[in-house]
């Protein structure tokens, strides 16, 4: 289901209306991942937590908002851990946008 949480504990704020967002869990979001024909393997299920704001108020300019909790998966290598942009990280950001939708 979809869960409202209240994000001032983790310091995010600044743009209105961000303190409850709508969060899907990542099960629920790498399973509408594998209907769209996208399967992605362990290494590459780096999202703990993604939660965003898919609507704006009548009136503003178009913004959207978006947090996401994301950690490599025991899966990955000792040396992968030493990266500081690692290639499933980056993927994962992008992974984690698909909760911030109209």
């Amino acid at each position: 289901g979809v869960a409202a949480i209240d994000l001032s504990a983790f310091g995010v704020g600044g743009v209105a209306g961000t303190e409850t967002m709508r969060s899907a869990p990542p099960e629920g979001m790498y399973l509408g991942f594998r209907y769209s024909g996208i399967h992605y393997g362990p290494r590459y299920r780096c999202v703990e937590y993604a939660a965003g704001k898919p609507t704006p108020k009548r009136g503003d300019v178009d913004v959207a908002a978006g947090f996401a909790v994301l950690d490599l998966q025991e899966a990955s290598d000792t040396w992968e851990h030493s990266l500081i942009n690692h290639p499933s990280i980056l993927d994962c950001m992008l992974q984690s946008s698909s909760v911030v939708r109209r």
